[in-house]
């Protein structure tokens, strides 16, 4: 994961705010990137360019997925969605057939 920023904006004064601005969200946001993923190379470059009249990025990142994690994934997600619709479905059913008993005990008294 590279990321390279130029930031600037048309005045001197503007671009070292908006620099700050960048800085205070960006690293954040690598930081918890990193942490939280399997990051093997990475690098971030932030520079202001007091010269220039547009800011510019680019990121260049390598990613890679193993095609059992995701295969995990679905099937947890498909028995956990199928548990929930089957408790669902059972559930309405013996309320249902408590509703029908109480309604035949009342007929008969």
């Amino acid at each position: 994961l590279y990321v390279n920023i130029t930031v600037s904006k048309g005045d001197a004064a503007q671009t070292a705010i908006e620099y700050g601005k960048i800085c205070s969200q960006v690293f954040p946001a690598m930081g918890f990137i990193c942490s939280n993923m399997k990051v093997k190379k990475y690098d971030l470059n932030i520079s202001p360019d007091y010269l220039a009249n547009k800011s510019k990025a680019k990121l260049y990142a390598y990613l890679s997925v193993v095609p059992i994690a995701i295969t995990n994934a679905a099937v947890v997600l498909a028995v956990k969605l199928l548990f929930n619709v089957l408790l669902k479905i059972l559930f309405k059913n013996m309320k249902s057939q408590k509703i029908n008993q109480t309604n035949k005990t009342e007929r008969r008294s």
